[in-house]
């Protein structure tokens, strides 16, 4: 039996499972899904809201902001203009509120928020 025939695809055989290892050792950047993406058009911390595409979302100085570097951002530094993603929780009284937003690439726009996955 010539082993160099079998040697190659053995090799692969065992490179499989330690790549989907190593995918799993680093952090996600963001969720599988985010129901809402779009751009903000207003930040208010004092009355706890932010508005995104028209949409009105409560949100608190608690509330994470993951970079496109994955480094943890205060909520102080959103800015109006920046293509964000969410996804939001309704409170008891109906409204809104948003407890952890990720910033988008600006090429990943699709005009609008709502139901969308992330473009990979």
């Amino acid at each position: 039996m010539n082993m160099q025939k079998y040697l190659p695809a053995v090799a692969l055989s065992l490179l499989i499972p330690i790549s989907g290892l190593a995918r799993d050792a680093f952090p996600r950047i963001t969720p599988d899904r985010l129901e809402i993406q779009g751009t903000v058009n207003a930040v208010n911390l004092q009355d706890g809201f932010i508005v995104v595409d028209d949409w009105t979302y409560g949100i608190s100085r608690n509330t994470r902001i993951h970079s496109r570097q994955a480094k943890a951002m205060s909520v102080d530094k959103l800015k109006v203009g920046t293509y964000i993603g969410f996804n939001p929780e309704r409170g008891d009284s109906g409204r809104r509120y948003v407890h952890e937003i990720w910033i988008l690439p600006p090429d990943s726009s699709r005009g609008g928020s709502g139901p969308q996955p992330i473009p990979r």
